[in-house]
């Protein structure tokens, strides 16, 4: 299936996983850097401290989840004709 790909959905197709992957845990760490945690200390994996972010990380965090929803729909706008 991934040989029939165009390589430009190939590449949004990898970016859509990369970007929140690498983003968000590098907000995490840079928050909890902030905060004066340790990166496991008080990580709880299904609570995200929204309410502890700052507005420079809550821009950060926006523009992670944009950039993911842009290369979810870019890479959906490319027809793969798969047999």
């Amino acid at each position: 299936m991934l040989s029939s790909m165009p390589a430009l959905q190939l590449f949004f197709a990898v970016m859509f996983f990369l970007v929140p992957g690498i983003g968000f845990n590098m907000l995490l760490a840079s928050h909890y850097r902030r905060v004066g945690k340790s990166r496991s200390q008080g990580f709880n994996a299904f609570i995200f401290p929204f309410s502890e972010l700052n507005s420079r990380e809550r821009y950060i965090f926006a523009a992670i989840l944009a950039a993911t929803i842009s290369f979810a729909l870019l890479g959906m706008s490319y027809d793969c004709n798969c047999a």
